[in-house]
């Protein structure tokens, strides 16, 4: 049996935009992930979203989108990620906890 690789894989085209739901803090990446983010962007993680730092806000989005479209499963680079644009949606009710 024969395994794919990466030349067999057909890459799907990354969307114009990616919606995470809730707030981009929800998005705390694990530290592999961080690792990754520092690799393909240069810049950690720590530096990124410091607000003493002198990151700019477009390179904090950027990293915010590159993490959600890895997370849904699109290989994206770190200059891919700056062509989509991220949706903040409220996430949906909890009909659990009694609230409105």
């Amino acid at each position: 049996m024969e395994t794919a690789t990466d030349a067999d894989v057909t890459r799907l085209p990354l969307p114009t935009s990616i919606q995470i739901e809730g707030q981009m803090s929800d998005l705390a990446p694990t530290p592999n992930e961080m690792r990754a983010i520092k690799t393909a962007s240069g810049m950690r993680l720590d530096y990124l979203f410091d607000p003493s730092s002198d990151a700019d806000a477009d390179d904090r989005v950027q990293a915010f989108t590159w993490l959600a479209l890895r997370r849904a499963g699109y290989d994206a680079s770190w200059n891919d990620a700056g062509d989509v644009r991220l949706v903040q949606a409220d996430e949906p009710p909890d009909p659990t906890n009694g609230e409105p």
